[in-house]
């Protein structure tokens, strides 16, 4: 099925866009998406650190997805990494939300992005176990 095979690499296309947005405006304007997510910090390092993570890690993680999504060969891990990370943040912000009652709007809302991204990443895993078995084009 064409649909089988075309979504896991548009899901890491797609996720590998988001995560690069998302690195190029803490890039741009750290300290007004800082402010967003309502995050204060008091000493100018830690900003470096919040950079470290926000611009560096996702960064990467969006180049990575990018790359797999356009890469037959990569997309299995790139689609296992996708779920893991997923399924980590959203069990590290559910504890915090719901367990020590941080929560706000925002908080809410990136749960769901994630909780979605993680059920969408499960499907492209589906769909890539399922065309296993056929004929692999390289680039689809």
């Amino acid at each position: 099925m064409v649909i089988a095979r075309l979504y896991p690499g548009l899901y890491l296309v797609a996720n590998g866009m988001a995560y690069a947005i998302v690195a190029w405006l803490f890039l741009t304007e750290p300290l007004a998406w800082f402010a967003r997510l309502q995050i204060d910090a008091v000493d100018p390092a830690a900003y470096t650190e919040l950079k470290a993570t926000y611009v560096g890690l996702m960064g990467s993680l969006g180049i990575y997805f990018l790359a797999a999504g356009l890469t037959a060969s990569l997309r299995q891990s790139a689609v296992l990494l996708a779920i893991l990370s997923y399924a980590g943040l959203a069990a590290v912000r559910a504890w915090g939300i719901y367990l020590n009652g941080n929560s706000s709007a925002l908080m809410q809302q990136l749960l769901a992005v994630e909780v979605t991204d993680l059920a969408a990443g499960l499907l492209a895993l589906y769909c890539l176990r399922r065309t296993m078995r056929q004929p692999r084009n390289p680039y689809f």
